[in-house]
């Protein structure tokens, strides 16, 4: 193999490592049964409450999990194993930010920040914490 083949092939084997490192990770979370525990402000009356939800391998994989709204387009901006970051869009009417942090494979947080479309509206806020219940979905949200 020439010298100019050898640095051609290490170039390209280069850029094929650089891109596999900008591509999107999945969360490295268990997939299963998860507790969460919802807290909003801004939003007149909110209180917390607490929820359950089933999380695929799948939608680990697709960067869907713990964002299941169908009104809601997200918009993963960065990604590694421990933190999902992004924007929302939700009916046209709402944008806003989130981000999501694994805090080992059965614990997370979210923190998601809403406003009007054109800030025309109050800023609202949500935390999430999230711990996982057990790898059956048996009884969970999908």
């Amino acid at each position: 193999m020439s010298t100019s083949t050898r640095i051609r092939v290490a170039a390209a084997a280069a850029l094929m490592v650089a891109a596999g490192a900008t591509q999107a990770q999945a969360l490295a979370v268990k997939p299963g049964g998860w507790n969460l525990h919802v807290v909003a402000t801004g939003t007149p009356g909110a209180r917390p409450f607490d929820s359950k939800s089933c999380v695929t391998n799948e939608e680990l994989q697709s960067l869907r999990a713990f964002q299941k709204d169908d009104d809601c387009k997200d918009t993963i901006k960065s990604s590694t194993s421990s933190r999902w970051a992004g924007s929302a869009v939700c009916d046209g009417k709402m944008r806003g930010e989130f981000e999501i942090v694994a805090k080992g494979d059965d614990q997370i947080a979210m923190t998601l920040s809403m406003e009007g479309a054109g800030g025309k509206s109050a800023l609202r806020r949500m935390e999430m914490t999230g711990r996982w219940a057990g790898a059956s979905c048996k009884g969970f949200d999908d």
